[in-house]
């Protein structure tokens, strides 16, 4: 009886804390689109990498950030970023938020901004989703918790 009744009990546990979770989500608004103020996300994707010298001390390294991605619900809002993207419109600042159910937990923030990419993200048999990609000049990566923020210029290499 012993060896049934452990499972099941960690079974039981597991099953409550999954009922239990909170869900997490992403929303988009990029400036002058009101088709895309607080737009639904899926996922959210970058890439920040060190790319150190071989030539010495003496020798600085890169950084290297690669544009931002996120996969979201084809929407009113993807007619607008087809339309950025299609004329290569400059987007002053895209806001990009994380939420823990409702409470917002981080926040990105691109500046001086521009859709790069538009593809389809769906798989078969599911809703239409779409991976958008992002450039940018300026980063800024806020921890809303904790109200502490990093930003990062990519034109002059330099924090602010």
């Amino acid at each position: 009886m012993r060896k049934f009744c452990v499972p099941a009990a960690i079974l039981v546990v597991m099953a409550s804390s999954c009922l239990a979770q909170v869900t997490f989500g992403i929303k988009v608004t990029v400036a002058g689109q009101t088709a895309c103020t607080n737009a639904p996300a899926l996922t959210l994707g970058t890439n920040a990498v060190l790319i150190a010298s071989n030539a010495g001390a003496g020798r600085a390294s890169s950084l290297n950030i690669s544009d931002i991605s996120l996969t979201k619900p084809f929407d009113g809002c993807s007619v607008a970023l087809y339309k950025a993207l299609f004329t290569e419109a400059h987007l002053p600042t895209v806001t990009i938020s994380a939420f823990n159910g409702t409470t917002e937990v981080l926040r990105l923030t691109l500046t001086n901004a521009a859709v790069t990419g538009v593809s389809d993200a769906s798989a078969s048999n599911a809703p239409l989703t779409e991976k958008v990609t992002f450039s940018f000049e300026r980063i800024e990566i806020f921890d809303v918790a904790t109200n502490t923020r990093v930003g990062y210029d990519l034109n002059s290499a330099r924090l602010f």
